[in-house]
């Protein structure tokens, strides 16, 4: 059973605790995500979304200056060894296109991230090696 860590980008789009909003919403729209791991140092603190960003400052702009630790929200991840069903069933479960994944619970230390296009081809890769 093939496990996250293999199949996780190890390109990491995130942004440290103390950034500004503002700087989390030009690196999202610059790596084209929706939603940003929080870290402190390599260890996964929280989450933000662009959407939440971009309402939270259309109601003043000088909030774009805040920390993005204004937003965070508890992360939602994946640990490196977990099965990539166990992923799929937790993507959606959360609503989300993509997580984070942590090495483990205990270190919470961020390797990489894991999308929903990345899973569904992990499985038809096995389905077309298994139709031969």
């Amino acid at each position: 059973m093939e496990k996250v860590s293999e199949i996780m980008d190890k390109k990491l789009v995130a942004i440290s605790h103390d950034a500004s909003l503002k700087s989390a919403l030009k690196l999202a729209k610059t790596a084209g995500v929706g939603m940003l791991p929080i870290l402190d140092g390599d260890r996964l603190v929280g989450m933000v979304g662009t959407d939440d960003i971009q309402h939270y400052i259309s109601k003043d702009p000088g909030r774009g200056e805040e920390s993005v630790d204004t937003l965070s929200k508890a992360p939602v991840f994946l640990e490196a060894n977990e099965t990539r069903q166990s992923a799929m069933a937790k993507i959606i479960k959360n609503g989300l296109s993509r997580m984070p994944v942590v090495e483990s619970r205990s270190t919470m230390r961020c390797l990489g991230t894991v999308n929903s296009t990345d899973l569904l081809k992990a499985s038809a890769d096995d389905q077309s090696e298994q139709a031969k």
